[in-house]
């Protein structure tokens, strides 16, 4: 038969009391601050979110601003048809409107662009 011996059970005594000790003042505490991290966290989480949906609210009110904006700019505008005689304006008497095509018009664009990159680079 084995032998009973008394310091097993001081031992077991003595864990329990350590395990008390440990419970009462260190894993209680250690516990409550893990959930009340979590806690902080749940929250800042709900908070970020929030702000998605709120920044997602003024980018949507600004689409809609834009597409508003874009689409009384459009029907503002004249139509092509409306006024197709150009409205020359000089203090110039011998200035004289002619009309040009198109190839005409870029070709004059072209030597106004060199007359003035030249006019530039001078200075």
């Amino acid at each position: 038969m084995i032998p009973f011996n008394v310091t097993l059970v001081i031992q077991m005594g003595n864990f329990l009391v350590s395990w008390w000790v440990l419970d009462r003042f260190f894993f209680r505490k250690c516990v409550a601050q893990v959930r009340k991290e979590q806690r902080i966290v749940r929250e800042l989480e709900q908070a970020v979110i929030h702000e998605k949906i709120g920044l997602e609210d003024v980018q949507r009110a600004q689409q809609e601003a834009l597409q508003k904006a874009r689409s009384l700019f459009a029907r503002s505008l004249p139509s092509v048809a409306q006024n197709l005689s150009p409205k020359v304006i000089s203090s110039h008497p011998y200035v004289v409107f002619q009309e040009c095509d198109v190839s005409m018009q870029q070709k004059l664009s072209e030597e106004m662009v060199s007359s003035l990159v030249q006019r530039v680079t001078r200075v």
